[in-house]
């Protein structure tokens, strides 16, 4: 099994990076307003120029040094709208091909480039978010634990967010905050507060719903099979917008100090846990995967696929108890259709056996 798992890891690591650049070429097709340089490429034989997609001679060549960056300069540039494009796809290109079967040892990144084209942009940079109050400016230092032993802890869990990238470097013009608390007897768990800034009251976010039990029942009934998977790191697997990292910055200086002495603040590059807005970004995302998931209803290969809403009212004719009052019915042996339920990051998705 373990060849097997490296075999399986190596092909999905090679789409993953054939997959982003075939969504670049896609892109480039699309700008019909950015003109392709005219690029000169000398050779010991002849010259060679190529503009578009005309075919090179086919004689030996080497680029000249000018040819050549400029072609490079394009290529990043003009391949797609924004240079961001590179940046982002190749931080989730570099994150996958560092990763293990079982875990993301470099961290995650979006694909943004696989979600739907409404929405990729916003997987790519981030929610933006509205303020409703003046952003804060909040500098004061970071608390630290004055037991040995609770700092060491607090080192390690800051140093894996660090190590993947998740708070890095930045612009900051405000600071948030932590704190830890016990986690049975020889853990912690990390806390992280953006209200003592005051950066979430000055946030603007729109309520959402979730699903309840109740909405979870309408897809169970007698031999109905149902699991619980669960999203790792949930809210650090969605980008912060940049307008927000300037704002929550992260107090490192006692925890990690520089050599010269100075104060070590960096930012929070996802979504934290602890910010108001991530609770709406993330659910909003999973909204739109289980669009993607669910399909095409009426597919007969769509395990999701359903024919028809049943009502079982109580005191309409034949009234079945045993069945939910309202649920999504196969045709074909009128069984209840399998269905999936997004409780954030605890997914419910159920199927008749």
């Amino acid at each position: 099994m373990n060849s097997l798992r490296k075999l399986w890891l190596c092909w999905w690591k090679r789409r993953v990076t054939r997959s982003l650049l075939g969504w670049l070429r896609k892109r480039r097709a699309k700008l019909t307003k950015v003109k392709e340089p005219v690029v000169e490429v000398s050779s010991s034989r002849s010259y060679v120029w190529f503009k578009g997609d005309k075919k090179m001679s086919s004689c030996l060549y080497v680029w000249s040094t000018v040819g050549h960056e400029t072609y490079r300069v394009w290529w990043k540039d003009m391949i797609t709208d924004s240079p961001v494009d590179w940046r982002a796809g190749g931080d989730a290109v570099t994150r996958a091909a560092n990763s293990s079967w079982w875990s993301w040892d470099d961290g995650s990144a979006p694909l943004y480039w696989r979600w739907p084209e409404h929405y990729q942009m916003v997987m790519r940079d981030g929610l933006e978010i509205h303020f409703q109050t003046k952003a804060p400016r909040y500098r004061n230092a970071q608390r630290v634990s004055k037991d040995p032993a609770e700092k060491k802890l607090v080192v390690e869990k800051l140093t894996k967010v660090r190590e993947r990238r998740y708070i890095a470097p930045g612009y900051v013009v405000s600071l948030t905050a932590f704190f830890p608390v016990p986690k049975g007897d020889d853990d912690i768990r990390m806390v992280y507060d953006g209200s003592v800034s005051g950066l979430n009251d000055s946030m603007w976010v729109p309520r959402f719903v979730l699903p309840t039990i109740q909405t979870h029942l309408r897809a169970v009934e007698e031999q109905t099979y149902m699991a619980d998977v669960d999203v790792g790191e949930m809210f650090l697997n969605f980008v912060l917008h940049e307008e927000l990292r300037s704002l929550s910055g992260v107090d490192l200086t006692c925890f990690f100090p520089s050599a010269d002495g100075s104060p070590v603040w960096e930012t929070w590059q996802r979504a934290a846990m602890g910010l108001k807005s991530s609770p709406y970004q993330c659910t909003q995302a999973m909204g739109i995967t289980e669009e993607v998931i669910r399909g095409v209803r009426k597919d007969p290969k769509n395990i999701f696929r359903w024919d028809y809403v049943r009502l079982n009212l109580p005191g309409s004719g034949g009234y079945d108890p045993s069945l939910p009052w309202v649920s999504k019915v196969r045709e074909e042996d009128g069984r209840i259709a399998a269905d999936l339920f997004t409780f954030v990051d605890d997914l419910r998705p159920t199927g008749s056996g």
